[in-house]
């Protein structure tokens, strides 16, 4: 019986044992922290460019690149949501403030518009008005009836 031939082996057996009795290669970085003396990549420009050597169409290119890069970096939606909604409140408190502790006197007249609005939300919202807090409860008091006969 012939022997089977196993030329393609012979190689594949070699080149296998041949790597693994290698030695292993030096790291490029070994340990050494990435500075511009180690760096095994060379920029292609020079950075920050020398505004002074740009056309100005150069320079218009470069600010709006720059504009760009830095509103993508800095943008924060929670922080400019919570400014606004601190703005706003502020700006609310203001106007109602404004109109509830302002005595305006509308030509002349006595008759102030907020001394209603004040009444009502000081009796918050009409429900503890003075004369009418204790109507409707178990512990009503008698009102002074008038004596005039």
């Amino acid at each position: 019986m012939p022997r089977p031939k196993l030329f393609f082996l012979k190689p594949l057996l070699v080149t296998s044992i041949r790597r693994l009795t290698q030695t292993a290669k030096e790291p490029v970085l070994s340990g050494a922290a990435l500075t511009v003396i180690t760096n095994p990549y060379q920029a292609k420009k020079v950075w920050p460019p020398k505004m002074t050597e740009l056309t100005p169409q150069q320079q218009l290119r470069f600010e709006k690149k720059m504009k760009r890069r830095l509103r993508l970096v800095y943008h924060r939606p929670k922080w400019d949501k919570a400014v606004l909604l601190v703005q706003y409140t502020f700006m609310v408190a203001c106007v109602v403030s404004f109109v509830f502790f302002s005595d305006f006197e509308f030509w002349c007249d006595e008759y102030r518009p907020s001394d209603e609005m004040r009444k009502y939300v000081q009796t918050v919202f009409g429900t503890m008005d003075p004369d009418k807090r204790f109507e409707g409860s178990l512990h009503s008091f008698p009102r002074e009836q008038s004596t005039t006969k």
